[in-house]
């Protein structure tokens, strides 16, 4: 056995190609193999390093009534670690508005510890922490967050720390029924800050430190959920009868405070009712007492009013009688005035004249005097009594003469004063008659106001008794509203009371959810992922060990064959069968285990690392933690041994069967046959010669044929299905932004922004410049009943078509549908809850809905379903989606301002900024493809430079036979590369149905759960992917030509024995 291993040893110098072609391939084969299949292990060990040292819960229970202190209490037990925790989803308002799950910290926490990467922990209770995504990169620290939410008594926070946190590991953090319905980011803030009245779930921590995915920590968390299960039977057994009996007792209180108010509620309407009618009893009084005032006002009225009309009609009557008068007067007014005057004259004549008469009279009077007197004397007195007689005489004369004047001047002056009367009567009757005038416009005037006043007294006392009436409606409306009011409070707190008693009656007992690791969805989606890297570990590396085989098989079966005369020899000494095959058994074992383990070391370190990379942008574990596995570094090796041994003892079998004669002599060449082209007349005449020597030689050595085919169609179709990965992957970005989402901007109002100022803000967005058109729509979580489904789901509602938006057809019929009295889901969900069109589906928002799918839409990134309007019925919207031309970063800055300019927008968010983010992601996902490109592409390489090897070992007289007829090396290298090349296309064309087959295969099987790949391979990718084989084939091909030509012709002139 020594010199059998010896010449093992040996034949590795020899023939180091065919052993470094078979040391190769076992490396990549168990390199790809340990590698893949370490993977899922390696990202188990490291989620488990990571729920080790944050001391990660095993079990989250959560109560629908919240847990109380004492309910903690009873909690507790042996063997686990419990501590309260408060929790709840809030509004962060700043440049956009932003939902964020706030959760309580505590420094003496042990369970579900925060990692700190940046700052400090907090020391004060307005004081938080945020966590490290791309949501919180415009926060750092030192900013203050504020918190709108009376479940914080501070509601300014300071940034004192960035950390990450087990309870959130991938970047999913849930659900919300704010805004947009989907958490931005969480936040931990100090217990005492919270003012809440109950912890919203209980962490608990099991005292041991198994592996997640064992079976014993299965085990371990099935029995503890039963205990747990049972514990929280009794605690809301005991909880439901405290409610029931405070519920009861809280029903009797309000039906007593009820009674009290309906008593207090009848004294005080009895006593409204009172005054109202007082109020009605004055009024009708005031009403009678003005009906009669009035009437006697008017009476009154038009008394005076005949009166004063009397007057000045009686007035107007003595007008006319002056007026006539004094006409009368004026036509006689010369010659009253002409005969005034003649009066005068004469009057003036006979006072001159009674004047002379008078002083004659007087003189007279005195000469009768002196002569009584000289009569008396007796002087005289004949004479004297003669003068006497003479002058009494004169004295009658004159007398008579006198009174005759003074009768005259009578009559004179009774015609100038009867004259002067006539003209004082009129003038008395006029300034009488003025008088009277005025005393009439007087007593007109005075009635005139006495009127008014009465009237506006009168008016006034209306007025008064209308606001009475007023008062007294308004008291009457009041108190019957007062009695609606009441009777709805009354009735409305009898309801409450009906629905408390039904309430207590329909009350059941809280439903406590005992939620494992695997309901957290971190690390579900997680666990899923670590599913979908073991499948693809289940394929892959199946095509690398058949072409190991294939490899092997081809390259020992043309050794052996080489080395028959020696198989022979050795025989012809007296080895046995098992001997003569151990060498060739240990030249491949030694090439199997070299590679094995250098496979093994690359495989454990490269593989794991650059997937685990692939999936760090989904989660935060930090670094990948990389154990070397013995169990898939053996079975990977033993896998590689058993393929290349199997192979080996089948190349050794039929050549080990033969008699050492027969063995000792060259094997016969296969004879040739006929093959189909040649019956095919037209195309077979007119080959040249050498092309008809190339057809029947690449038949004439079938397992050949087919060893290369198959390796060749296996390469390719790795090459393809790398390629075909890269395109499916990055595909998706452009498929949602471009083929399903066709807007630009997506705008999301403010919850507490009325419906008007919503349709103003719509119409003000409308005119700005770069908006060319706009769709508003409803966007809200929805949740699925009677579907049991960890997945986060968007309902759209578009309020007209969204035709130009949103594109909902299907991706493989191409039907486009639309909205009518119905729903449409997204491709993805459909396939994970197994829907189909014409499925009936509930949805529950704030409302709960039946709906029909009206159809399967294309979609590839997140969840959604699309709903009628008129089945959503409501005119509420809280979002606007906006079409705009390409625009540049800065464009689009200066857009959001436009937009954002009133205060009623809560986010805006550009299509562009999420495309890059996704891109990001996707061009992570490329790591995987690129792999597997290098992987295909050295594979290829190997088969084909094997192959090749093989096949001029196994021609090489052949070769040198027609080099000796005169063929020149390059005719020799296009004799066999022709070959090779045929081959290579029938290979490339199996490779590419095989490549299509498995990039399917492995879409299907990695593909995430909110993530939906396409299947299409891209053209360019198909020719890339061949130009690729083409290239590795001119490769060996350029290896072959040196190869050639220093093949010996005198090898020809050998003797066959």
């Amino acid at each position: 056995m020594k010199t059998l291993f010896k010449e093992s040893v040996v034949s590795v110098k020899k023939n180091f190609k065919r052993f470094l072609s078979i040391l190769l391939i076992v490396l990549l084969g168990v390199g790809f193999f340990a590698g893949i299949k370490a993977t899922s292990p390696d990202m188990k060990n490291t989620i488990d390093k990571y729920y080790r040292d944050t001391n990660f819960m095993d079990f989250n229970l959560i109560s629908t009534w919240g847990i109380k202190d004492n309910d903690l209490e009873k909690l507790k037990g042996s063997g686990y670690d419990i501590q309260g925790n408060y929790e709840f989803d809030a509004i962060v308002k700043g440049e956009t508005e932003e939902v964020i799950k706030i959760l309580s910290y505590d420094k003496n926490d042990k369970i579900n510890k925060v990692v700190l990467l940046d700052g400090r922990l907090p020391s004060k209770k307005n004081e938080c922490l945020i966590e490290q995504s791309e949501y919180t990169k415009s926060h750092k620290i030192g900013d203050k967050i504020t918190v709108e939410d009376d479940n914080l008594r501070e509601k300014t926070l300071d940034i004192v720390g960035i950390i990450k946190s087990p309870i959130f590991t991938s970047l999913e953090r849930g659900t919300t029924k704010l805004l947009s319905g989907k958490v931005n980011f969480f936040m931990y803030v100090p217990v005492d800050n919270f003012d809440m009245d109950y912890y919203t779930s209980a962490y608990v921590k099991l005292n041991n430190n198994l592996s997640t995915f064992s079976t014993k920590y299965d085990d371990i968390i099935d029995s503890k959920t039963k205990y747990f299960e049972k514990l929280t039977d009794n605690i809301s057994e005991v909880r439901y009868n405290d409610e029931i009996e405070k519920a009861n007792n809280k029903i009797k209180d309000s039906e007593d405070k009820l009674n009290k108010e309906k008593e207090k509620y009848n004294k005080e309407i009895a006593k409204a009712e009172e005054k109202i009618n007082k109020a009605k009893k004055e009024y009708n009084n005031g009403v009678q007492k003005l009906n009669s005032n009035k009437k006697k006002a008017y009476s009154e009225f038009l008394k005076n009013e005949k009166t004063l009309k009397d007057a000045r009609a009686k007035l107007e009557k003595e007008k006319t009688k002056l007026n006539k008068s004094k006409k009368e007067y004026q036509q006689h007014a010369k010659e009253y005035e002409a005969t005034l005057k003649t009066l005068n004259n004469n009057l003036e004549e006979i006072n001159t004249a009674l004047a002379q008469i008078n002083a004659n009279l007087d003189s007279l009077y005195s000469t009768k005097s002196s002569l009584e007197q000289l009569i008396n004397n007796n002087i005289d007195v004949a004479k004297n009594t003669a003068l006497l007689e003479n002058v009494n005489n004169n004295i009658k004369t004159l007398t008579n003469k006198k009174n005759e004047l003074t009768f005259k001047k009578e009559e004179i002056t009774n015609a100038i004063a009867k004259i002067n009367n006539a003209k004082s009567a009129l003038n008395d009757a006029e300034a009488l008659l003025l008088k009277k005038e005025k005393e009439l416009s007087k007593s007109e005037d005075t009635f005139k106001k006495t009127k008014e006043a009465t009237i506006k007294s009168l008016d006034e006392a209306k007025k008064t008794l209308d606001n009475a009436y007023k008062e007294i409606v308004s008291s009457s409306n009041k108190l019957e509203s007062t009695k609606k009011e009441a009777k709805a409070r009354f009735e409305d707190a009898e309801i409450q009371i009906k629905n408390a008693k039904r309430e207590v009656e329909d009350l059941k007992k809280p439903t406590w959810y005992i939620l494992d690791r695997h309901s957290n969805l971190g690390f579900y989606q997680y666990d899923q992922d670590t599913e979908r890297i073991k499948n693809v570990g289940k394929l892959f590396p199946l095509v690398f060990f058949v072409v190991a085989i294939l490899i092997c098989l081809t390259s020992m079966t043309r050794m052996v064959e080489e080395e028959r005369g020696q198989i022979g020899t050795l025989k012809a000494l007296g080895y046995d069968n098992v001997q003569i095959a151990s060498k060739y058994v240990i030249y491949a074992l030694l090439a199997t285990i070299i590679g094995s383990v250098v496979g093994v070391l690359i495989g454990f370190k490269i593989l794991p690392t650059i997937i685990f990379n692939m999936y760090s942008m989904m989660y935060n574990l930090g670094k990948i933690v990389i154990e070397f596995n013995w169990y898939y570094a053996l079975t990977g090796t033993l896998i590689a041994i058993f393929c290349t041994v199997a192979a080996t003892l089948f190349a050794c079998y039929r050549e080990l069967k033969e008699s050492p004669a027969s063995l000792m002599r060259p094997k016969s060449p296969k004879a040739g046959k006929r093959v189909l082209l040649e019956r095919i007349g037209f195309i077979w005449n007119k080959l040249s010669f050498t092309r008809k020597v190339t057809v029947r030689n690449v038949f004439r050595y079938k397992k050949r044929f087919l060893m290369t085919i198959i390796g060749i169609a296996g390469c390719t179709g790795l090459i393809i299905a790398g390629f075909g990965l890269r395109d499916c992957i990055t595909s998706i970005v452009s498929g949602q932004y471009e083929k399903v989402f066709n807007y630009q901007v997506e705008v999301t109002f403010k919850p507490d922004v009325t419906l008007d100022e919503k349709n103003n803000e719509v119409e003000r967005i409308k005119k700005i410049n770069k908006v060319k058109d706009t769709l508003i729509a409803n966007k809200e979580s929805v949740e699925i009943e009677n579907k049991d489904t960890n997945q986060s789901i968007q309902l759209i509602v578009p309020f007209s078509s969204p035709d130009g938006f949103i594109t909902l057809k299907n991706r493989v019929s191409k039907e486009k549908y639309t909205l009518n009295d119905n729903i449409i889901v997204s491709e993805k969900l459909s396939k994970l809850l197994d829907l189909k069109k014409g499925d009936k589906l509930k949805l529950k928002t704030d409302k709960e809905y039946t709906a029909t799918i009206g159809g399967i839409t294309e979609n590839y990134f997140l969840h959604y379903i699309y709903m009628d309007k008129d089945l959503y019925d409501s005119s509420f919207y809280n979002t606007l989606f906006i079409k705009t031309d390409d625009l540049t970063e800065e464009e689009e800055k200066v857009l959001a301002t436009e937009i954002k300019k009133n205060d009623t927008i809560s986010n805006i968010s550009f299509t562009s900024s999420t495309r890059n983010v996704f891109d990001s992601t996707m061009k992570n996902f490329g790591l995987v493809a690129i792999v597997l490109i290098v992987s295909a592409g050295l594979l290829a390489f190997v088969v084909l430079y094997n192959l090749a090897n093989v096949n001029i070992s196994e021609r090489i007289r052949e070769l040198a036979t027609i080099k000796v007829l005169g063929f020149y090396d390059r005719e020799v290298y296009n004799y066999v590369g022709r070959e090779t090349t045929i081959l290579t296309g029938i290979g490339m064309f199996f490779g590419i149905l095989i490549g299509k087959a498995l990039t399917v295969f492995i879409l299907k099987t990695c593909e995430l759960d909110q993530i939906m790949f396409g299947t299409t391979i891209k053209i360019q990718s198909y020719i890339y992917s061949l130009l690729l084989t083409v290239v590795f084939t001119l490769l060996v091909n350029i290896t072959t030509y040196f190869a050639l030509k220093k093949v010996d012709m005198i090898e020809s002139l050998k003797s066959i024995e």
